[in-house]
Parts: structure tokens; sequence; C-alpha cells
């Protein structure tokens, strides 16, 4: 399974954890997931359940 986990931008406000996990390769990441507030905000609400988080790497997986 390809996972690319990265540190929040907001620590876990917005996002689903400090640390959060995505199905998917670098390269593939959307930009919203790191956009302004609004961006980001509206990018995890529509993704609950698709991506990992927690406060730990091992977490988000």
């Amino acid at each position: 399974m390809r996972v690319t986990i990265v540190m929040s931008r907001y620590g876990g406000i917005y996002e689903p954890g400090v640390w959060v996990a995505f199905p998917m390769n670098p390269d593939e990441l959307p930009p919203d997931w790191y956009g302004g507030d609004v961006e980001c905000a509206h990018f995890f609400a529509e993704r609950k359940g698709e991506i990992g988080g927690g406060d730990t790497p091992q977490d988000a997986y």
C-alpha cells in the first residue's frame, strides 16, 4: 500500500492529528491539504475516514 506520512500544518486543528497519513505517493498529494485555513478545513472535512491521523507517525498510519 502506498502511504505518505507528513506533519500537519495546523497541529491537528483541521487535520485528523498532528501527523497525517495519506494513501498516496508524495507527488500525488493535493495542494489543499497544506493550504490556508479555509482550504485545509474543507479538504479534511470532505475526506473524513480516508486519511489517517495521530500523535505519532505510527498512530497516523
